[in-house]
């Protein structure tokens, strides 16, 4: 999804708004973070279930302090493009 996101790492296609992105980042976050109870392997041992906590409550973070702007040298070379 990075590859058609509206930033500076969009590098096929900019058609998903950066809120869009972070917000479907933040679900699957969230749904990593539960995946063992839905899944029924949370009693499996922590070898089973801690990456997918530790990965999606790192996700969710991400998506919740990441920047939503795009930089300035984006904003530039969008100017740039439409003059």
């Amino acid at each position: 999804m990075s590859g058609i996101t509206d930033y500076e790492g969009g590098f096929l296609r900019r058609l998903v708004p950066m809120r869009t992105h972070l917000a479907i980042d933040g679900v699957m976050g969230i749904f990593l973070v539960i995946a063992p109870w839905l899944f029924d392997f949370a009693d499996e041992g922590a070898n089973a279930w801690l990456p997918f906590v530790v990965i999606g409550a790192g996700e969710v973070l991400l998506a919740l302090v990441t920047d939503r702007r795009p930089s300035r040298s984006l904003a530039d070379s969008r100017r740039a493009r439409a003059i």
